[in-house]
């Protein structure tokens, strides 16, 4: 009886740990499918806008505590909308996949890239100046450039700022915004910086 008990006993602990170890995998396979809604672009696979400002608080709280330099670019696909239209939204798609993977090859794989909007994407360079930041943006226009997109010559207008004592996102976003803005204004397939 004492053995049957035990034997039993046993059991029943064993399953309850298979039942433990079966909510944990659950719930962490579904955590990980959440993130992925909730903080990646489906279409590009890069980061979305939800991400980038966890990050961007996360880095100005890095830079005032320990005075580290970051610095931001901002992108967008000059006349795509003509893409769009010519060629169709299919190809628009894969216009935007293909310079995702483009731009991702151009970075540093610690850096971040997010897709903010639309065409209009943001990367994150991680303990970079201004003047390395300017380097990796003209490095990203060359590329972009030369690259052999199916649909026909792309090309892109950047902004490049570095991030400023005491400012918050909202600061550094209008001023990268401004400096893209300015590239496009001024001919496009161009970068403009503060």
């Amino acid at each position: 009886i004492l053995r049957k008990s035990f034997i039993l006993k046993s059991g029943l602990l064993l399953g309850l740990w298979i039942m433990i170890l079966l909510v944990i995998f659950v719930f962490y396979k579904s955590k990980s499918e959440m993130d992925k809604i909730v903080y990646f672009d489906e279409l590009t696979g890069a980061y979305n806008r939800n991400k980038f400002y966890e990050c961007i608080n996360q880095e100005i709280a890095r830079s005032k505590r320990y005075n580290i330099d970051f610095s931001i670019i901002m992108y967008d696909i000059d006349h795509f909308k003509r893409i769009n239209d010519i060629y169709g939204h299919i190809a628009g798609d894969l216009v935007l996949k293909e310079l995702t993977n483009l731009v991702k090859e151009s970075i540093r794989i610690n850096d971040c890239l997010f897709r903010f909007g639309g065409d209009e994407f943001v990367i994150l360079l991680l303990n970079v100046g201004l003047e390395d930041a300017k380097k990796v943006a003209e490095k990203i226009r060359v590329n972009t450039e030369n690259a052999d997109v199916f649909v026909e010559n792309i090309t892109l207008s950047l902004g490049v700022v570095e991030y400023m004592e005491n400012e918050n996102e909202e600061g550094i976003l209008n001023r990268v915004d401004s400096m893209l803005y300015k590239s496009k204004e001024t001919g496009r397939n161009k970068i403009s910086y503060i």
